[in-house]
């Protein structure tokens, strides 16, 4: 991750835990962390614990599907959670992460 994509999460966190959302920061601070650690099972189950609200739950499974790699699961339940709930910052970044993740595979599935 270059330094530019940290300070740009860093920034988004920031927003995210200041703009007075009803989302809880400690679920999007632990998503992040686990994105970031590239698939850490103690961020994520941390992650699942502090959800409490169908919103924080749909969050964490699409930081789920990212890891996994599975970047239609990700559109999908993106797609599906925006219809109920408000935007985080932090869902833009794993959305946009999970698009360049596509992006950068070849027809065959594999990198270029």
């Amino acid at each position: 991750m270059s330094d530019n994509d940290r300070q740009e999460l860093i920034d988004q966190l920031i927003r995210e835990t200041s703009a007075g959302t009803t989302a809880r920061p400690d679920v999007s601070v632990l998503v992040a962390a686990a994105v970031l650690a590239a698939s850490s099972p103690d961020l994520l189950a941390e992650a699942r614990q502090a959800a409490s609200t169908t919103a924080d739950r749909q969050f964490v499974a699409i930081a789920v599907a990212h890891l996994a790699g599975e970047h239609d699961r990700v559109d999908t339940l993106a797609r599906d959670h925006l219809l109920d709930h408000a935007p985080r910052p932090v869902l833009d970044w794993i959305i946009n992460r999970s698009h360049s993740s596509t992006d950068d595979q070849g027809a065959d599935g594999q990198g270029r």
